[in-house]
């Protein structure tokens, strides 16, 4: 609960779509039957972690922690996640916890499908977001981004809010235009 609330206030304070909205929308939750996580290592700089049907939130951060021990003997590391019950959240915060300790971060995501290709309709990609990390001698430099031209939590924001979505970002199931978010549900989010 600490870092899901942790990752959850991040986001929030920031006003990123990654926050508070996940608990409503119930993408926080493990499976009821989460088994505890396994740690495999593929090499000293390789580690895969199986989340047992965890929250992405906690499998995400016990990952940095993985990333953390292998780079400090290998200079490097790369760490997989596999088998989690929800959403990650916001990518910067587990990026910005590696650059505050020194490290070069990238970290990057999946997401259900739900954006079409460049002059395509379907919904074929996930928004699929990417953070990096880069320490400095003052605050950590931090890029954090969906692939998408919007966010699938702020198209669920913008509905529950009665809102419209900005120009260009959503296409309906027509392959139209549209700035109805219930629209750009049934239809995909653009590049």
């Amino acid at each position: 609960a600490r870092i899901v609330t942790d990752v959850l206030m991040y986001a929030e304070k920031r006003d990123s779509s990654q926050g508070l909205i996940k608990i409503k929308e119930r993408t926080v939750l493990p499976d009821k039957d989460c088994t505890p996580l396994q740690r495999s290592k593929k090499t000293s700089a390789m580690i895969a972690i199986d989340g047992g049907g965890h929250t992405g939130m906690y499998v995400l951060y016990q990952a940095v922690d993985a990333a953390r021990e292998a780079v400090s003997s290998t200079g490097i590391a790369l760490v997989t996640t596999s088998n989690t019950r929800s959403s990650t959240g916001a990518t910067g915060y587990y990026a910005r916890r590696l650059a505050d300790e020194g490290y070069i971060a990238i970290v990057l995501a999946g997401s259900p499908k739900g954006m079409a290709v460049t002059g395509g309709s379907d919904p074929v990609l996930g928004t699929n977001p990417i953070a990096i990390a880069i320490p400095t001698t003052g605050a950590s430099i931090v890029f954090d981004s969906a692939t998408a031209a919007i966010t699938w939590f702020s198209v669920i924001n913008a509905r529950d809010n009665d809102q419209q979505l900005p120009g260009g970002v959503a296409i309906d199931e027509t392959g139209t235009a549209t700035r109805d978010p219930e629209a750009a549900m049934r239809g995909a989010l653009r590049t």
